[in-house]
């Protein structure tokens, strides 16, 4: 872990959840995410960042990609964190959590069609899952990212057949 994000753990007291409410295990560590981004001038430093889980991160990327005013949003909720020199309130992770929520209601379709049916596995689904309601929004954009369907199960990924030539 690099000197920058260790300072923000310690000063935002960063422990369990990260400010997305991605829970933080072994397998889903903090990085360090760039407010301001490094291409538009942004540097590595304790005013530019916020502690997010590799999932998270990814997760908030494709946000971006998908919804740009919605990415912006979320930033700014981060940015607002950070300046307050404190850890997020609930009201700072409702906010976010409404976020992420608007994004997934406008990205249904296209989010569901990323997800198959199979049977359920809640042991995995439990161990990765900030919420107990196995299939809310937060454990599907979780489980996603995690390449598994909501039952716990790996997301096969469909190969192109190539013809012969």
């Amino acid at each position: 872990m690099d000197d920058v994000l260790g300072l923000l753990i310690k000063i935002y007291r960063v422990e369990e959840y990260d400010w997305m409410k991605f829970k933080i295990t072994r397998d889903n560590p903090l990085t360090y995410h760039h407010i301001i981004k490094e291409a538009k001038g942004g540097k590595k430093t304790l005013k530019n960042g916020a502690p997010l889980t590799i999932l998270a991160h990814q997760y908030l990327h494709q946000i971006e990609y998908d919804d740009n005013e919605i990415f912006v949003l979320i930033n700014k909720q981060l940015e607002k964190i950070n300046r307050s020199g404190n850890p997020p309130t609930k009201t700072d992770l409702k906010i976010i959590q409404s976020l992420l929520y608007k994004y997934e209601k406008h990205h249904d379709v296209e989010l569901r069609k990323k997800i198959r049916n199979t049977p359920y596995n809640p042991k995995k689904m439990r161990a990765i899952s900030p919420q107990k309601d196995l299939f809310s929004p937060t454990n599907l954009r979780v489980v996603m990212q995690e390449g598994v369907n909501p039952y716990g199960y790996p997301v096969k990924k469909k190969h192109k057949k190539r013809g012969r030539r």
